[in-house]
């Protein structure tokens, strides 16, 4: 679970793939790339999903 975003990883990585919110920054941790969440992300992709969440309740 993502605690910031209150979903699971892999709800993560599809909101990623479908374009709702940017790829996170990557960090190479020995020959793995890792994603990581610095607070400015967090922060973007917090209004991001705000932002849809309130187009799909008719909120516009």
């Amino acid at each position: 679970m993502v605690p910031v975003f209150g979903v699971s990883t892999r709800t993560i990585r599809n909101y990623v793939r479908q374009g709702i919110i940017p790829k996170p920054p990557v960090v190479a941790y020995g020959l793995r790339e890792v994603w990581v969440f610095p607070d400015d992300y967090l922060a973007e992709a917090e209004r991001d999903l705000a932002e849809r969440r309130g187009r799909a309740n008719g909120d516009d």
